[in-house]
């Protein structure tokens, strides 16, 4: 069994975002963020690196680190996860599930994970896993909680659970795994 913590949107506001990490410590694997880090980079990997896991990192529409890749394609577990920003699959109405679904498909990856809309998002397209964690900072959804998700791969089977930054279970997200 392998775990992710799904963080986004961070936008610079980096203390709820370093102490979630290193709450995770030993509860995770990886840390998987999808852009808008806003300079971030080196941080989220240092604190990943201390609590002994892997970090990758997506650039979002805020970032402007050019080493940054805009997609990346994860193998975890036996599972193949894409990871994205977003903002290349459509406007600020959020990014088409359809356009994010064929990208999966082409990369043959089971998972998607993107960012940029700072709504929590979960659901299962066509077989292909499509989730968003929703803002670590800045949260657009009706209850304004501030929102990450732990994605885990137990023999072969996919899930994803969404929490608020003070470790809460949170079950607003749109759609169902």
């Amino acid at each position: 069994m392998k775990r992710a913590l799904l963080i986004s949107d961070s936008h610079g506001d980096n203390q709820d975002m370093l102490r979630v990490i290193r709450e995770h410590a030993g509860k995770v694997d990886a840390v998987f963020h999808m852009g808008d880090l806003q300079g971030a980079e080196d941080l989220v990997n240092k604190e990943a690196s201390k609590i002994g896991c892997f970090s990758y990192i997506v650039k979002g529409n805020c970032d402007s680190n050019l080493k940054l890749k805009g997609i990346n394609i994860i193998d975890f577990d036996g599972k193949r996860i894409l990871t994205t920003h977003g903002h290349m699959f459509g406007g600020y109405g959020g990014p088409d599930v359809d356009a994010l679904w064929y990208t999966a498909r082409e990369n043959e990856a089971d998972v998607v994970v993107f960012g940029h809309t700072h709504k929590p998002f979960c659901e299962v397209v066509g077989g292909i896993l499509i989730c968003n964690p929703g803002s670590i900072s800045r949260p657009r959804q009706m209850d304004a909680t501030k929102t990450y998700a732990v994605l885990t791969v137990d023999e072969g089977k996919v899930s994803v659970e969404f929490y608020d930054v003070s470790g809460n279970k949170y079950k607003k997200a749109v759609g169902g795994a």
